[in-house]
C-alpha cells in the first residue's frame, strides 16, 4: 500500500488506542466524534437512522474505526470487501474475559500472503454507539508475516459484507443451524428493524490543500452534507456467484484522458455486452484494471515511462491525468492527486530524485469475478451507499441488494487544487527525476523491456507467493525514500508498504494467477515477533452517452 505524499506524521499510538468518543481528528471538524445524522429534513426517506462515527484516515492507505468491548476500544480496518470481524485480543489484556469461547471452531483465513487462525468467541460488543449483543468474532490466535503492521494502529478487521461472504457465519451455521454467527451489520439491523439497512462512506484526503471535515461511516443514516445521495439511482449489486454477495455492480464505461474505452468481452460470465464488473471496496488502496485497458492509457500518456528493472510505470509528477468511470448514465471523475504518487529514491546511477507513481494498477484475468476493483482511490471521490436490501414491512423479508454513488469531486476546481497540492508536496522532496534518462538507463540495463521481476518469478515454483515477494521487495525498495516526506517512523512506513501488498493479493486462499486481485480483510499480524509462526480495448472519440 502506497502512502499519501503529505508531511504529516502517522502517529501509531494516536491510531492505537483512541477513546471510544474521542476519535482521532486530521482536520477541525464540528461534528461530535460517534454522532447520529438526520437525513435531510422532508425527504421521503427521512430517517433519524442508527448511528454513524468518524473514520481515521492513515495516510490515504487504511481506514479506520473503533468498536468497544467492555468498556476498551479496538480500532480495525473497515471493509466492504470481507464480511469478518476478527481482532488480535493479546494486545488488550482480558479483554475477552466475559466471552463465550467456542475453542471447537477453529478458522484459519488465509490470504495470498499470510493468514491469520483462531477460535470464534462470542461477546457484547458496541459499534456506532449502538449495543451489539452476543457478537460473534475471530479471537485471533496466531497470525502468520507481515508482523509490523500493528504499527499502522489497527488491531483486527471489521468486515462489512453480507452473511454469505462470512467465514464466522457459514462454520456456525453449519455446526448449530441457526445465525448465532451472523455479521455486525446483520445483528445491529435485525436489532432495528424499523431502520434502513444500508451503510454509507465519506472517505477523506489527506494531501489535499482544500481540506476536509473526517471521513464518516453511517449505519441506517447519511452525513447531512451529502444526504442528495438518497435521489442517486440504484446500481443493482450483480454477482455471478449467487451463494456470495459481494459489493459488486455493472460499469457503463470508463474514460481515460477524455476518451472512453470500448469494454471487450468481460471474464464474468453473465455480464452484459458493453458492460464490465466492478467490486467496490474501501479495504483496497489502490484502482485495479485489467492489463490491456491500464497499459493502453499508460503508453497513451506522453510523459509515462515504464522501468522494467523495478516494474513499474512512472509520469510526471505535475501531469493532469482524467480518469473518470460511468454509472447507470452518471459520470463519476477521480481527482488527479488519487491517481498518482509522489516519492523519492535513486534510480540507476543518478542521484536522490522524485517521480511519481500510478495508483491505478494493471492486473491478470480477475479469476473470473471482476473486472475492475475500485478501492479508495475512486471511493474518495463519491459519498457511497451499500445497501443490503429495503425491508417490505408487510413480510420483513430484504429487497434486492444495491448501491448508490454521489459524486463530490469538483471538476471546476480540481485541477488547481491539483497543482497547488501536489505543489507543496513536490517542495519536500528532492528535485524532480528526468523520466527520459531513466527510461534510457532502463533500456541499457534491460534491452528486452520485459519485467525482470515477472521474470523472476516464472522462473520459480510458478505459486502466487513468488509473484508476492517480488512486489514486496519491490515496493520495499521505494519506502526508505519516502521517509523524509511522511514524517512518521520506518516501522510505520514499512507496515503500510506491505499492507499494500497485502491487499494486492486480497483473497480467501484460492490460487490464482499472479497479480489478481483478491477481496479478503486486510491481513494485520502482530508485532510481536513470538507470534509469527479481455479482448483489447479500443479508444473511442465520444462521450458516453445512455441513450
Amino acid at each position: 500500500m502506497r502512502p499519501s505524499a503529505v508531511v504529516a506524521p502517522l502517529v501509531a499510538a494516536s491510531l492505537a488506542r483512541a477513546a471510544l468518543h474521542i476519535p482521532i481528528k486530521r482536520y477541525a471538524s464540528s461534528v461530535a466524534p460517534f454522532h447520529r445524522v438526520t437525513a435531510a429534513a422532508g425527504s421521503a426517506n427521512t430517517t433519524t437512522g442508527v448511528g454513524s462515527l468518524n473514520v481515521i484516515n492513515g495516510q490515504n492507505a487504511i481506514y479506520i474505526g473503533d468498536i468497544a468491548i467492555d468498556g476498551t476500544s479496538v480500532p480495525v480496518q473497515l471493509d466492504t470487501g470481507s464480511a469478518d470481524l476478527w481482532i488480535y485480543a493479546n494486545d488488550f489484556p482480558g479483554i475477552l474475559s466475559n466471552a463465550r469461547n467456542y475453542t471447537d471452531i477453529s478458522l484459519n483465513i488465509t490470504y495470498g500472503i499470510g493468514s491469520v487462525s483462531g477460535n470464534v468467541s462470542v461477546i457484547d460488543i458496541e459499534f456506532v454507539d449502538m449495543p451489539v449483543p452476543k457478537q460473534a468474532l475471530l479471537n485471533a490466535l496466531k497470525t502468520e508475516q507481515l508482523d509490523g503492521l500493528f504499527e499502522v494502529g489497527a488491531y483486527g478487521v471489521l468486515g462489512l459484507g453480507a452473511n454469505s461472504l462470512s467465514n464466522i457465519y457459514l462454520a456456525t451455521q453449519k455446526k448449530f443451524n441457526d445465525s448465532r454467527g451472523q455479521t455486525v451489520l446483520s445483528n445491529i439491523f435485525a436489532a432495528n428493524l424499523t431502520e434502513p439497512n444500508h451503510i454509507a462512506f465519506f472517505l477523506d484526503r489527506m494531501g489535499d490543500l482544500e481540506g476536509s471535515s473526517p471521513g464518516t461511516l453511517s449505519v441506517g443514516t447519511y452525513n447531512t452534507k451529502y444526504s442528495a445521495v438518497q435521489y442517486q439511482p440504484e446500481l443493482p449489486v450483480f454477482d455471478p456467484n449467487a451463494r456470495v454477495q459481494r459489493w459488486s455492480t455493472l460499469i457503463d464505461a470508463v474514460e481515460l484522458s477524455g476518451k472512453n474505452i470500448t469494454f471487450g468481452k468481460s471474464v464474468v460470465s453473465g455480464v452484459p455486452k458493453g458492460k464490465a464488473l466492478a467490486v467496490l471496496d474501501t479495504g483496497t488502496t489502490d484502482l485495479y484494471m485489467p492489463k490491456a485497458t491500464a497499459e493502453a492509457w499508460f503508453e497513451s500518456i506522453p510523459s509515462a515511462v515504464y522501468v522494467s528493472t523495478e516494474d513499474v510505470w512512472l509520469v510526471d509528477c505535475r501531469a493532469e491525468l482524467q480518469f473518470a468511470i460511468w454509472f447507470k448514465g452518471n459520470r463519476f471523475p477521480i481527482h488527479p492527486l488519487d491517481l498518482t504518487l509522489p516519492h523519492a529514491r535513486p534510480l540507476f546511477s543518478f542521484p536522490n530524485a522524485t517521480y511519481c507513481s500510478f495508483q491505478v494498477i494493471s492486473t491478470a484475468d480477475g479469476e473470473n469475478l471482476l473486472d475492475y476493483l475500485l478501492g479508495d482511490v475512486f471511493l474518495r471521490n463519491v459519498y457511497s451507499v451499500f445497501d443490503f436490501g429495503d425491508t417490505d414491512p408487510q413480510t420483513g423479508k430484504n429487497g434486492d441488494p444495491y448501491i448508490k454513488l454521489l459524486s463530490i469531486t469538483d471538476e471546476a476546481t480540481m485541477i488547481a487544487d491539483f497543482h497547488a497540492s501536489r505543489n507543496q508536496s513536490l517542495a519536500a522532496l528532492p528535485p524532480l527525476g528526468n523520466l527520459t534518462a531513466v527510461a534510457a538507463a532502463d533500456k541499457k540495463a534491460n534491452p528486452s523491456g520485459a519485467s525482470l521481476a515477472s521474470a523472476d518469478a516464472a522462473g520459480g515454483n510458478g505459486s502466487s507467493d513468488s509473484s508476492v515477494g517480488v512486489n514486496v521487495n519491490k515496493l520495499v525498495g521505494w519506502a526508505p525514500a519516502m521517509l523524509g516526506l511522511l514524517g512518521f517512523n520506518a516501522l510505520a512506513l514499512f507496515a503500510l508498504v506491505v499492507i499494500g501488498v497485502a491487499l494486492l493479493r486480497r483473497g480467501k486462499g484460492e490460487t490464482g494467477s499472479v497479480g489478481t486481485p483478491r477481496y479478503q480483510p486486510l491481513h494485520l499480524p502482530p508485532r510481536k515477533a513470538e507470534h509469527a509462526p479481455y479482448e483489447e480495448p479500443l479508444y473511442e472519440e465520444y462521450r458516453y452517452s445512455d441513450a
